[in-house]
């Protein structure tokens, strides 16, 4: 309902001033204005004080409370510590890194760090973890990122107690080969950059390399107006009042404008810096692009154009005054007049014409005799003699006479008799002349009928209706008014909010639980919900609370009705839905899930052993195995391959030992060498056998046959031939050859041949070195001293044994 302009005649606070000042008006007269700021206050239509809102104060309450105090002008001190935010309206502190609780001035303890000591500190247990940043600050004889190495010097000599080696200038570290820290140059890192936004420092003589939008010597001078970039070359194009980075170039848009070089205006219904705040207005009226204030069409006023013109105005901003006439209701946007009934005319001035009445005067009038019609309501005024509503009848019986004006005797509407005036009581009445009402609980003819009106209803005396007190309705009040409606005959429309309950009598709120206020139009404030708002809040670790039942509304990691419980293990992020990926033992973040390690896996869900060639903590430490030995990957102790021994696996086995871990012993006589790999034994002349254990005393020939990896030994005397693995006998010659007469041996292999000539006894034999058995592929002997040549090729070895 709009509000009634009404010039008080007393001041507002008087008693008994029936009046109400517009809003941000007070005084007498209403004729001063409100000098409180709208936004931040409320203004006392009496005395025109400026009650401010939280995080406020002043006069007119447009001054914000400065970073030591809060709450409602300021009054209080805020107790935050150690660079925390004060929350002007609630005193709440925002910590800084390193620091929590509730004023911020507890360190993060248990080896975190960071905003809300969520992160946890890396260092080895031995180093001091920064509450801050994390960094590690390591013990004499320690050193790196963590403090997990020993720390030697280049020249194998120990490290200074601060772990620091004689350097030359522009390097440091446990070797010298570490470039000096950010921020330090010069011998020993010693002497502190000048360079400033984030330049490059020369390690050595701290010269200054500028990074994109400064210049200067240390780089302390930003680009002039209007250029950005490297050496400030390049040129801003920023549009509309936008200021230009001068580092990136980018656009910084003024508000109502978008865009990469803020040349768009706002959307529709969006305004301000970066067009992300939404429009209010209401009505159908546009928002201003810059500062969003609504410029209200006709016949609406308000902040948000969502308030009626006040009765008596319409118009753009509420600039004309109504001319309607006789109660005739305007239109707040045009000033077009609505008339009552019986009026006509652009301004309700005129009566309707003869023979016609009621609203538009559209009715035609009904009444006889020559009498007049009522051109609001078309009763007739009847000529004298006549009465009725039509002026149809003759005087009713309490009258008589020309115009039917002589009064009867008789009240109450007993009936006259038009000869001597006796009466005869209607209903309600009794006594001589009808002059007593019927006693209380009775109505009627003779007052004989009894009422039936309950809830304190009053009974009509004559027609026994109800009178209803406020609140009741029906023909008996038995009734209370609807959900929406309230007060006597129930005409008043109920104002609660948030389905509120409307009491049918007097139409007070009764609030929903979360909602307070007259009309329950507010929410409960921070910290409390439920009915009236009386109950505590015991949200923790940053959940948000319901303001109707309470419940907490909390952050990735934390579960629990007041948000103060971690996740279960194997469970993190919001509402701990998530089911943590990590394996083999890996630790998961309660937070986000990301995996911490054991000492040999990596991945991200430690799924994988550390690379070949690396173990330990984040396999960060590299093996020193050789001889094909692996590596354990999580304590990096070498595992060493058959022949091999020793902690790097580089000491081939003791003499007359071979095999896995050296453990099997030599059989080899007669001074053979014995294989450190599968023990096989390699003869000395004149020896022949597994073991070297059968002598002989004929000259010894060799041949040997390569043939796809492998070769092919030829055992004359034994008639069998052996195929051994070339690359794992490093091609060595290890054939040895017998024969008690001549021979000659010629020996061509192709990729899966062998031709055999076995000279004076039988023609050349090709055989298949994949189908017979490489024992039957020669059996060839003769009665000569023998001599050898080899030729030997890519693909084939051509061998000739001739006694020339």
């Amino acid at each position: 309902m709009a509000e009634k302009i009404v010039q008080c005649t007393a001041p507002v606070w008087q008693e008994g001033a029936n009046c109400e000042c517009p809003k941000n008006t007070w005084g007498v007269g209403c004729a001063t204005t409100c000098a409180c700021n709208k936004k931040n206050c409320k203004c006392n239509r009496a005395t025109g004080n400026c009650s401010c809102n939280k995080g406020w104060k002043g006069a007119t309450c447009e001054e914000e409370c400065d970073a030591q105090h809060y709450g409602r002008n300021c009054k209080l001190t805020c107790t935050c510590q150690n660079g925390a935010t004060c929350n002007r309206w609630s005193g709440a502190c925002t910590c800084t890194a390193g620091w929590n609780g509730k004023s911020c001035d507890q360190p993060c303890s248990n080896h975190r760090y960071g905003v809300g000591c969520q992160q946890r500190c890396r260092c080895a247990k031995i180093a001091l973890c920064d509450p801050v940043d994390g960094s590690c600050t390591c013990r004499n004889g320690f050193s790196g990122t963590l403090c997990d190495k020993e720390c030697l010097c280049p020249d194998g000599s120990p490290c200074q107690s601060d772990g620091s080696c004689a350097c030359e200038r522009g390097w440091t570290g446990q070797r010298c080969d570490q470039p000096c820290p950010l921020g330090t140059f010069g011998t020993g890192c010693s002497q502190e950059c000048l360079c400033q936004n984030g330049a490059h420092c020369n390690q050595t003589d701290g010269t200054c390399t500028c990074s994109s939008g400064w210049m200067g010597e240390v780089c302390d001078v930003g680009c002039q107006e209007g250029y950005y970039g490297l050496d400030c070359r390049d040129v801003c194009s920023c549009v509309n009042g936008a200021n230009c980075s001068h580092t990136s170039g980018s656009c910084f848009c003024a508000p109502g404008w978008i865009g990469e070089t803020c040349s768009e205006m706002c959307p529709d219904n969006f305004f301000g810096e970066g067009c992300r705040t939404d429009c209010l207005c209401q009505n159908g009226t546009h928002c201003h692009r810059k500062d969003g204030h609504c410029d209200c069409s006709p016949g609406w006023t308000g902040d948000l154009c969502d308030e009626r013109c006040p009765q008596g105005l319409y118009g753009m901003n509420r600039e004309y005054r109504c001319l309607c006439e006789n109660g005739a209701e305007c239109n707040h946007v045009d000033g077009t007049c609505s008339c009552l009934a019986g009026w006509r005319g652009q301004f309700c001035k005129d009566t309707c014409a003869d023979g016609t009445f009621g609203l538009n005067c559209e009715n035609e009038c009904q009444c006889f005799n020559d009498s007049a019609c009522d051109p609001v309501s078309g009763s007739c005024s009847c000529q004298p003699g006549w009465t009725g509503d039509l002026c149809t009848e003759v005087c009713l019986t309490d009258t008589y006479g020309l115009g039917c004006t002589v009064e009867c005797r008789c009240q109450n509407g007993g009936t006259c008799f038009h000869v001597d005036g006796s009466c005869m009581c209607g209903k309600g009445f009794i006594g001589e002349t009808c002059e007593q009402e019927c006693p209380e609980g009775f109505y009627g003819l003779e007052c004989s009928q009894q009422c039936q009106c309950e809830n304190g209803g009053t009974c009509n005396h004559i027609n026994g209706s109800c009178t209803c007190t406020a609140g009741w309705i029906g023909l008996d009040c038995k009734s209370p008014c609807g959900d929406s409606s309230f007060g006597l005959q129930c005409r008043e429309v109920c104002a609660c909010r948030n389905n509120a309950s409307c009491n049918h009598i007097d139409g007070s709120c009764l609030c929903q639980p979360g909602w307070i206020g007259d009309l329950c139009e507010n929410r409960c404030p921070e910290g409390r919900y439920g009915n009236a708002c009386k109950l505590l809040c015991g949200c923790t670790s940053g959940g948000l609370c319901n303001h109707v039942d309470g419940s907490c509304n909390w952050f990735p990691g934390w579960t629990g009705v007041a948000c103060s419980a971690r996740c279960q293990d194997g469970f993190f992020g919001q509402d701990c839905r998530q089911l943590c990926q990590c394996q083999n033992d890996g630790t998961c973040d309660h937070i986000d899930g990301i995996c911490t390690c054991k000492s040999g896996w990596t991945g991200e869900v430690c799924a994988e052993k550390c690379p070949v060639g690396s173990y330990g903590n984040e396999c960060l430490q590299q093996y020193q195995c050789v001889n094909r030995g692996t590596c354990h990957h999580v304590s990096g102790a070498c595992s060493c391959a058959p022949g091999w021994q020793g902690v790097t696996c580089a000491e081939p086995c003791n003499e007359n030992f071979y095999g896995q871990d050296c453990h099997e012993r030599c059989q080899c006589q007669n001074g053979a060498t014995c294989d450190n790999l599968d023990g096989s034994c390699l003869c000395g002349p004149g020896w022949i056998g597994e073991f070297c254990e059968q002598a002989v005393d004929v000259q010894m020939v060799e041949v040997a046959v390569t043939l796809m990896g492998l070769v092919l030994v030829l055992r004359v005397g034994l008639d069998s031939f052996v195929m051994r693995d070339a690359e794992k006998d490093s091609l060595v010659m290890d054939v040895i050859k017998y024969a008690n007469a001549r021979m000659m041996v010629h020996a061509i292999t192709s990729m899966v041949h062998v031709l055999v000539n076995l000279d004076g006894s039988e023609p050349y034999a090709m055989k298949g070195v994949f189908k017979v058995s490489m024992a039957k592929i020669v059996k060839k002997h003769a009665c000569a001293r023998i001599t050898e040549r080899v030729t030997m090729s890519l693909d084939s070895v051509f061998a000739n044994l001739d006694s020339s």
